[in-house]
């Protein structure tokens, strides 16, 4: 799902509308799965397939003992589908029989396979780059809001602990409830797609563990007095 999250920009500069993501579950775990995964204002809306009726209409129930022993049945193999005006244009799935739910090279289910199924519009590069322009400009304007910002995503264990991590030690960072928008802008500051994103000083320094450095991040930074270094202006190497 990360995938498709991050690639929403090119997914809308291509026409496509919603991505819908099911899993033979109730709606109570699928909307769960969604909040967990900050879905909420994307493009993608999570739904149950409870009785399994529409993964058996488009043929991918898994019937392999192994999972369904484990996982209990109704279950679907991992696949993806393009859909336009109600036709299917194109039908990927990943099992294969070593690999009876599609887990372990889901890759022709992934995001940049899907988007090389769909056509391309008039102006889809133009769009995607101002896109992206706008993207990195909203986080950019949130990393100028104080000397330590903390980007983070509801429920995230990682963010909660780095958070804590730097109000133990007498730090007080503007904590940013990040947007898509932002979230997008980040990746292509960074190249991670991860939260916590914590900067100091506009220079980004990691999540809760690690960063662009052995020694960044947010523990290992209050842990070894690096962050009151950068904070005073001083060189960590």
């Amino acid at each position: 799902m990360p995938g498709y999250l991050n690639k929403e920009a090119e997914l809308k500069a291509k026409g496509v509308a919603e991505v819908i993501v099911y899993c033979c579950n109730d709606g109570a775990v699928m909307m769960a799965w969604g909040k967990n995964q900050g879905v909420e204002g994307s493009l993608i809306t999570m739904m149950g397939d409870t009785q399994g009726s529409l993964t058996s209409a488009l043929g991918v129930t898994m019937t392999h003992p192994g999972p369904t022993s484990v996982l209990g049945a109704p279950r679907c193999q991992r696949h993806a589908i393009y859909v336009e005006d109600g036709i299917i244009k194109a039908f990927e799935v990943a099992a294969t029989p070593d690999d009876p739910a599609g887990d372990a090279k889901p890759d022709v289910t992934l995001a940049d396979n899907m988007l090389s199924k769909i056509p391309d519009q008039s102006g889809t590069a133009a769009k995607v780059e101002s896109d992206k322009k706008k993207d990195i400009q909203e986080a950019e304007a949130a990393i100028k809001l104080s000397d330590l910002v903390l980007f983070v995503k509801p429920a995230c264990p990682f963010c909660k602990a780095a958070l804590e991590a730097l109000q133990d030690a007498g730090f007080n960072p503007k904590v940013v409830d990040k947007t898509r928008s932002q979230h997008r802008g980040l990746q292509y500051l960074t190249g991670k797609t991860s939260m916590p994103s914590f900067w100091v000083r506009g220079e980004y320094v990691g999540g809760c563990n690690d960063g662009s450095e052995p020694w960044h991040g947010v523990k290992p930074l209050v842990a070894n007095g690096g962050l009151r270094k950068l904070l005073d202006g001083k060189s960590l190497n």
